[in-house]
């Protein structure tokens, strides 16, 4: 912004008590006020982007388990399927890039079971990205995550976890999803249909 002789007087003649300022002092006083004045309004422009993108996250997590009759000593998955909103993409949770939010699934621990390895992305999407300059891998549509992991006990378990990633299309936003459900409660999840949506969805052959 450029600080005009008019713009002075107009200050000086508002106020008389800093009519004793020399000018450049003045002028450095007023683009302090448009600097602050501009950081302000970007401030409050990202919280309501913010608070919108919340309240409109396209993405929609439900939850199943890989074996529902389980016993002490199994070992099952959980699983974590995600609908993605047309036209819209998740980074998925293991890339080469640097840059994309990766997803994340971490659960608050538990007596009653125990989490064997880092959380399983199944069948992304890898592409090379020209923005991040790298591979990366996505899910479009629908996207599967499992969690492997021993039970030590029968009957009722519940998990509690956060799940954090980055959505995308045109522009970028994170999601947290809180996840408190019971497992032995969760649908039994058919891998093979599954996996039938995902191949024919991207155009792959299964490997026999």
């Amino acid at each position: 912004m450029i600080i005009s002789q008019k713009m002075i007087e107009l200050v000086l003649r508002k106020n008389k008590n800093i009519a004793s300022i020399p000018y450049k002092k003045v002028v450095s006083i007023l683009q302090i006020m448009k600097v602050l004045k501009l950081g302000l309004l970007a401030f409050f422009f990202l919280i309501n982007a913010y608070t919108i993108a919340q309240n409109a996250i396209p993405v929609i997590a439900t939850y199943a388990i890989s074996k529902t009759n389980y016993k002490a000593g199994d070992t099952v998955e959980f699983i974590i399927n995600l609908k993605i909103n047309k036209g819209w993409y998740v980074y998925s949770s293991e890339f080469k890039a640097d840059g994309p939010m990766k997803f994340e699934c971490k659960v608050e621990m538990s007596k009653d079971f125990q989490i064997l390895d880092k959380i399983i992305a199944w069948q992304p999407f890898e592409h090379y990205d020209e923005i991040w300059e790298g591979e990366v891998k996505i899910f479009e549509e629908r996207a599967q995550f499992r969690l492997p992991m021993v039970m030590k006990k029968m009957g009722e378990i519940s998990i509690k976890a956060v799940l954090t990633g980055q959505v995308c299309n045109e522009v970028c936003m994170p999601f947290k999803i809180q996840v408190d459900a019971d497992l032995n409660k969760l649908p039994f999840c058919d891998y093979q249909a599954v996996d039938a949506n995902v191949y024919k969805h991207y155009n792959l052959e299964k490997v026999k």
